[in-house]
């Protein structure tokens, strides 16, 4: 009868061990996860700060830009790339109207004509209706052009989406 309550202590004991073993580990891990996030929100911390003095540098021609250039940066062990864009710089392609589109496809190279024509196919692009504009390029001309596919008849879903424009 002894024995049984020796055993009985053991696993007890066992127990109570093995309990407080999977309780220091589970700290352990609460802990390591703390100080990851704490030299995150640091190693942010830095590059909001390197950010903020490179667009306030007093010297012209080492302050940042904000047309997106990225600037490596490095904090403790991190090596981060920083790239500071202006929003109102952004052309929405969805509720750009074709003037705005013109001026935007001219300033990447195209002349007016080729701008034009392809102001009209992007319109045509995100247009629900069946009307065709003069150079825009609807559903039978994709497939007459041997495209897989046809205008999404609908507003952009990304900037990539763009390069399946025709033309």
């Amino acid at each position: 009868m002894f024995l049984v309550y020796a055993l009985s202590g053991v696993a007890l004991l066992s127990a109570i061990a093995i309990s407080f073993l999977t309780t220091s580990n589970t700290s352990y891990r609460l802990a390591h996860n703390a100080l990851e996030i704490a030299q995150t929100e640091a190693a942010v911390d830095a590059a909001i700060s390197h950010a903020v003095l490179g667009l306030l540098d007093p010297r012209p021609e080492r302050r940042w830009r904000v047309d997106g250039q990225a600037h490596d940066f490095a904090f403790g062990n991190l090596k981060m790339r920083i790239a500071i864009q202006d929003e109102l710089g952004r052309i929405d392609l969805n509720h750009a109207d074709g003037s705005l589109l013109v001026g935007l496809f001219q300033s990447a190279g195209l002349d007016a004509v080729a701008a034009s024509g392809l102001v009209d196919k992007v319109l045509d692009w995100r247009d629900r209706g069946p009307g065709k504009r003069p150079s825009g390029a609807k559903e039978p001309e994709y497939r007459a052009a041997g495209f897989a596919h046809s205008p999404r008849s609908g507003p952009f879903q990304s900037v990539e989406e763009l390069k399946l424009v025709m033309g």
